[in-house]
């Protein structure tokens, strides 16, 4: 294919002629080159990469916010668990008398007591007294307070007798329950 002129006999020197250019249009021509090469970039490569990069950024705060929620859902699973359906105090009363039996405290009395409600679960309560050692007081205090379930001693009342290093208690004791018709 002939274009009209000799690629071998085109050289720079032959350019340069021909165009006659002073310096400050060359740095001139340079500079627009310059600029519109990069305003190119920026309208076309530069914006792709910050779509993609906002895209993954979005992303990477998806999963982030899923991980979080699979966080609190676990959370909350298991405090669910510690917090019975049970509408009645009598649960209660069972965990308490099965933790006295296991720290080796008679109870000499037991009451239920009135319950509270909130806006969704209620607190219910009793009144146990109990005739025991000061050590097994402890025992079946932190074994109370330790529980699976969030049961807690809201009171508690104390004489002793010197001669038998016993301890007569009052305590009374609650637990929340979620409301039943929730």
């Amino acid at each position: 294919m002939d274009l009209g002129f000799d690629l071998k006999r085109l050289n720079l020197e032959d350019i340069k002629s021909k165009i006659k250019l002073d310096q400050n249009t060359a740095v001139i021509i340079s500079v627009v080159i310059f600029i519109v090469t990069f305003l190119i970039w920026k309208q076309f490569i530069y914006r792709v990469e910050k779509e993609e990069s906002d895209k993954l950024s979005l992303e990477i705060q998806k999963v982030e916010f899923r991980n979080e929620v699979g966080k609190l859902k676990s959370v909350l699973e298991s405090y669910e668990g510690k917090i019975p359906r049970i509408n009645d105090v009598s649960w209660l009363l069972d965990k308490v008398v099965e933790i006295a039996d296991k720290a080796h405290i008679r109870l000499t009395f037991f009451e239920p007591m009135g319950s509270e409600d909130y806006d969704k679960y209620t607190r219910v309560a009793v009144r146990i007294k109990i005739f025991t050692t000061f050590h097994d007081l402890g025992i079946f205090i932190g074994m109370i307070e330790s529980s699976n379930r969030f049961i807690r001693i809201n009171g508690i009342k104390v004489s002793n007798d010197i001669k038998s290093n016993a301890a007569e208690a009052e305590l009374i004791i609650s637990a929340l329950v979620l409301k039943v018709n929730r």
